[in-house]
């Protein structure tokens, strides 16, 4: 599958996605993706950087984005760049780290009897585990 993708000049987003990992994939590739100006695509294309980004969802909009900078997203550069800033976010390395971070983040307060939840006088909630 990475052959192929790696293979395409372009990948075209054109559905609203909280996230969009194929389109991810994509740029992982060292494809520039063209996606829809709204939902999860905004937060992983750089518009001019690794792809661009269309506001209207007409197929004359997103031909008239390709058409106009296909030389761009064909050229070495631009795929280095997609290839590059995919791995450097979106790698699972950075993925599992984020998420270590998180849980850390999360539960760092509870060996100091914090609850993630606490009730409005300022004491931890009661954790359901049996009497109080």
């Amino acid at each position: 599958m990475a052959e192929f993708m790696a293979s395409m000049d372009v990948m075209i987003f054109h559905h609203l996605a909280p996230f969009g990992l194929a389109a991810v994939e994509a740029l992982a590739a060292g494809v520039p993706v063209v996606s829809i100006a709204a939902g999860g695509p905004l937060d992983f294309i750089r518009d001019g950087v690794n792809g661009y980004l269309v506001s209207d969802v007409s197929s004359k909009a997103f031909a008239d984005v390709i058409l106009s900078h296909v030389s761009a997203m064909k050229s070495a550069d631009m795929r280095l760049r997609c290839s590059k800033d995919a791995i450097q976010r979106f790698s699972w390395d950075k993925t599992a780290n984020q998420y270590l971070e998180l849980f850390g983040e999360l539960t760092d307060g509870l060996g100091r009897g914090e609850g993630l939840v606490s009730s409005r006088d300022g004491r931890a909630a009661d954790s359901g585990d049996g009497p109080s």
